[in-house]
C-alpha cells in the first residue's frame, strides 16, 4: 500500500475490551488468565439462566395441564 492504514481493532465480548485485529494479539488475549475466566463466568451464567428458564416453563406447563382438567 502506498498510503497508511491503521490497524484495526476487535471487540471482545466477555472481557469488554478492544484488542488490535491480527493474529498474534488475538491468540494473546485468548490464552490470557482474565479472558479465560471470564469465558468461563458467561457460560456458568447462561447454564444457569437456561435451567432457571427451563424450571419455569415446566411449571407453566404443568399449571397448564392441571387447570385443563
Amino acid at each position: 500500500a502506498d498510503y497508511w492504514k491503521s490497524q484495526g481493532r476487535k471487540f471482545c465480548d466477555f472481557c469488554k475490551c478492544w484488542i488490535a485485529d491480527n493474529k498474534p494479539s488475538i491468540q494473546f488475549h485468548e490464552g490470557g488468565k482474565k479472558h479465560k475466566e471470564n469465558v468461563t463466568k458467561r457460560l456458568k451464567e447462561i447454564h444457569k439462566t437456561s435451567a432457571k428458564q427451563a424450571k419455569q416453563q415446566k411449571k407453566f406447563d404443568d399449571d397448564l395441564k392441571s387447570m385443563e382438567n
